[in-house]
């Protein structure tokens, strides 16, 4: 996969000369040589983290389209099946996946890019789904003559429900020390995971990067997604027919919250936004007709 990075950034060596030592002021060479609409070109001095950069005329420099990413994908699959009969069928499916990348660096100084879960990454998935033709009308078990027959007959009805884990929660970049997450019955929307003070440390100037992009344990806010469809066939004449189709989305109106504040810094850091990312309860009534 093609990744890009700034390339104009100090060595390990040199950060560590330490921020006061980086952060001196010197003279700017480039001042009135370079145009004066350039950040190097309008200023007479500039500290000397500058002067030290592998191409100190220009401020970032990022170097695109390099083939040194990569992204893989490893699951268990299981498959349960009812095939049709006497008007009835099911089918569930159960997922167990890991998908992984290389599509980042932590710092501009890294050889490689960094192992990191993807951001869509679902490990768990369990779909449930099912056909039930009605027993009703003719040649079914009940009603199977008279007006009743011909009103109630010949419906049918679907079901899909899909539950799912949330995707993986982006981390700041600070010091992770210990594992934030709570547990299932402690989680509420006002306190994702733990934001004890002690867990977290920022990131001093001039320090690289060493946590993760995302975390593997804290996730986001998923729920249970049920749609249903109730439709009926009916035939005009050999070749013609007419169908009946009334859809229900979300029909529990279930809603999923998107991720939650992870900025230590704010006062919100920990809530989940009461910001619904799905849909709500839809209903669809379509009508078909074909010959």
């Amino acid at each position: 996969m093609q990744i890009g990075k700034n390339i104009n950034v100090l060595t390990a060596d040199q950060l560590a000369l330490g921020t006061l030592y980086l952060n001196a002021s010197m003279p700017n060479p480039f001042y009135g040589v370079l145009p004066a609409s350039t950040p190097r070109g309008s200023v007479s001095t500039v500290q000397r983290r500058v002067l030290l950069l592998p191409y100190p005329q220009f401020v970032n420099i990022n170097m695109n389209a390099m083939s040194r990413g990569a992204s893989w994908y490893n699951s268990l699959q299981l498959r349960v099946e009812k095939r049709f009969r006497d008007g009835f069928s099911a089918l569930v499916t159960y997922t167990n996946s890991k998908t992984m990348q290389r599509t980042e660096y932590l710092n501009g100084q890294d050889a490689v890019p960094s192992r990191e879960l993807a951001s869509y990454d679902i490990p768990q998935r369990l779909v449930v789904s099912g056909i039930w033709d009605l027993p009703f009308g003719r040649r079914h078990s009940l009603l199977r003559s008279g007006p009743a027959a011909r009103l109630a007959g010949g419906w049918q009805v679907s079901l899909i429900s899909t539950s799912q884990s949330g995707t993986p929660i982006a981390l700041p970049d600070y010091y992770l020390y210990g594992d934030p997450r709570l547990p299932p019955d402690q989680q509420t929307l006002a306190k994702w995971f733990d934001t004890s003070p002690q867990l977290r440390i920022q990131r001093p100037p001039d320090k690289l990067r060493t946590t993760k992009f995302r975390s593997p344990n804290m996730r986001r806010n998923t729920a249970p997604q049920v749609n249903t469809t109730l439709s009926r066939t009916f035939r005009v004449s050999e070749r013609q027919q007419f169908q009946l189709k009334v859809s229900a989305f979300n029909i529990a109106n279930t809603p999923i919250f998107g991720a939650p504040n992870n900025n230590p810094a704010s006062p919100l850091f920990g809530q989940v936004p009461i910001t619904q990312i799905n849909l709500p309860r839809a209903l669809e009534l379509g009508f078909r007709y074909g010959f």
